[in-house]
């Protein structure tokens, strides 16, 4: 990871992420991460660098999360046309600190981001979140009106490295209340064939799948599954994803079944798995539209907080 922060140094002097030459001035590791395509216009360059910029810094502490976007020309409030501008600012933001001290904190952060992001390594079967890629978006559809419970998933997939040939596709499936039957049924439409299925606990369950071929550093991919509840097993009232990598959209519809939509449904908008079952604020409640159906969208997900929906 030591390109990546020699590329995030060389990012920020001038007018950082707001350069007219920005697209020139990425290195290739950060172009991957960020998910630029070659193809990308500068604003489309700008848009995707400043988000991964965003969820990188989101955990950190206040004062380097704000050190940290003000070097990039990622903050909203520090758009100015020099580094030491920027800094100025960050400076007086942060009490009066020297412009070394912000400065520090800055490659504080850097080396913070660099060492919590996933390494650029295959994926390795004994790990929850395996490396070498991130989501550009999880687009899934859930419906609730057919015989049983069935998400159709589909992943835009990024590979942070060259060479990429399997992913991981995993979930939690709480047991049904009182209920014996306890199973989790996938298949790959396409994009990809499952080669290995495990059961880690009794309520996780993962699926490696074999990508057509090896992509490469940077390279886009697309994977669609169907996830079912087995026929006669009782979903809880709930569908809330919990990322364990980058993922920077998440696209959920919802379909209930007409004339017996639930009373009460409430958006989880990235809380604590600890919340989110007794999660019942009020200006979070959404109702289904006329099909039955409800739409949810949340961008820049934060790593380990559940987004979706539960419904009573």
């Amino acid at each position: 990871m030591d390109d990546l922060r020699t590329e995030m140094k060389r990012l920020r002097p001038g007018r950082g992420i707001h350069a007219t030459d920005l697209k020139n001035r990425l290195g290739d590791e950060l172009k991957a991460l960020a998910g630029v395509r070659e193809s990308a216009s500068r604003a489309e360059t700008q848009g995707a660098v400043a988000s991964a910029l965003e969820a990188w810094a989101q955990d950190l502490p206040e004062d380097l999360r704000l050190a940290f976007l003000a070097a990039f020309g990622a903050h909203p409030a520090a758009r100015f046309p020099t580094l030491e501008r920027r800094m100025e600012w960050a400076a007086d933001q942060l009490g009066g600190v020297s412009i070394r001290t912000v400065h520090r904190r800055v490659d504080d952060a850097v080396d913070r981001i660099v060492s919590d992001l996933p390494a650029a390594t295959p994926t390795s079967r004994g790990n929850y979140a395996p490396g070498g890629w991130y989501l550009a978006s999880l687009r899934t559809t859930l419906c609730l009106d057919g015989d049983t419970p069935e998400a159709l998933e589909d992943r835009e997939i990024v590979s942070t490295i060259e060479g990429l040939e399997e992913v991981l596709v995993s979930g939690r499936v709480p047991r049904s209340y009182g209920g014996d039957s306890h199973g989790l049924q996938l298949r790959v439409l396409f994009g990809g064939s499952e080669v290995l299925r495990r059961q880690p606990t009794d309520s996780y369950f993962q699926h490696y799948i074999r990508l057509p071929r090896p992509l490469g550093y940077g390279e886009r991919h697309t994977l669609s599954v169907a996830v079912r509840i087995p026929q006669g097993q009782t979903m809880h009232p709930r569908y809330v994803y919990y990322p364990l990598r980058r993922c920077d959209a998440f696209d959920l519809r919802l379909r209930f079944d007409r004339g017996q939509e639930p009373y009460q449904v409430w958006q989880i908008p990235g809380l604590p798995r600890g919340v989110v079952e007794e999660y019942a604020d009020d200006t979070a409640m959404v109702r289904p539209d006329t099909a039955g159906e409800i739409h949810l969208d949340f961008h820049t997900l934060r790593t380990g907080f559940g987004y979706g929906a539960r419904w009573n």
